[in-house]
């Protein structure tokens, strides 16, 4: 705006001083009018239904890569591994056949390098029954419950969820599990992506503790995985409760988009 009342027309600031701290080296956000914001620029992907869509960006850089995978869904850019029967993870009991224990790993990418390792535990439910003593409340307690897990390497991640409960004295936590994923569902753009283990269930002694979005599942489900620019799934079968997973079928992209 001019103020056109002195022969040298003055530019009048309409913007007033900004207490800001930041330090933005990509420069402020402005408002309607043009003055700067206590807020930065953050240049990113702002298409949310984009692969590498950025959350946190406020300024589209024009980066937006759009890869779509589905669930269940594949063509000739991916490999694909079929297993028949299904892979079962095999359990170890100990010596007093008490406690059980298996892993299984996977090479996804087929470079000779385990990818995925899948971990379970287990208790003989006999065992601990004959225990228990009659018409005594408190029951024994294993030490090692059922459950199963994932562990990724060489850059591999998985998709997962945060599963919020309540502590107790009035206060929340969370923990993370394994994202149970229904067939055609959409895995390239899920905003959570996990480099360390992870349980798809882990049975408690307590119900305060979620179990997981696996416990007793019935049916066919997926585990939606990543590497670099990258993605694919693993098919996975459930039978209900008291039932481990069984991995019927693996595909992963081939095609690198950097």
């Amino acid at each position: 705006m001019f103020i056109g009342c002195e022969p040298n027309e003055v530019e009048e600031d309409l913007c007033d001083p900004v207490d800001c701290d930041l330090i933005c080296e990509t420069g402020y956000m402005l408002d309607e009018n043009g003055c700067e914001l206590c807020q930065c620029i953050i240049l990113g992907c702002t298409d949310i239904d984009a692969t590498n869509y950025d959350e946190l960006a406020n300024i589209d850089d024009e980066s937006c890569i759009y890869n779509y995978v589905y669930a269940g869904v594949y063509d000739e850019t991916f490999i694909v591994t079929e297993f028949s029967p299904p892979l079962n993870i095999d359990i170890v009991w100990d010596k007093d056949n008490i406690y059980g224990f298996g892993s299984l790993s996977l090479d996804v990418d087929g470079n000779d390098i385990d990818d995925l390792v899948f971990n379970l535990s287990n208790y003989n439910n006999d065992y601990f029954k004959k225990l228990q003593e009659p018409d005594v409340f408190s029951p024994f307690i294993p030490y090692y419950f059922p459950s199963t897990g994932i562990t990724p390497y060489d850059n591999f991640e998985f998709a997962f969820i945060e599963v919020g409960f309540y502590a107790g004295l009035g206060s929340y936590s969370s923990t993370d599990f394994v994202h149970k994923i229904n067939y055609q569902d959409r895995i390239d753009n899920l905003p959570l992506w996990k480099e360390n283990y992870a349980a798809l269930f882990q049975e408690n002694p307590t119900y305060i503790f979620p179990f997981g979005p696996w416990y007793s599942a019935d049916g066919t489900y997926y585990i939606g995985i990543r590497k670099d620019n990258k993605f694919g799934w693993i098919e996975i079968e459930m039978n209900g409760l008291n039932t481990f997973p069984k991995i019927s079928k693996i595909a992963f992209q081939t095609n690198d988009l950097d």
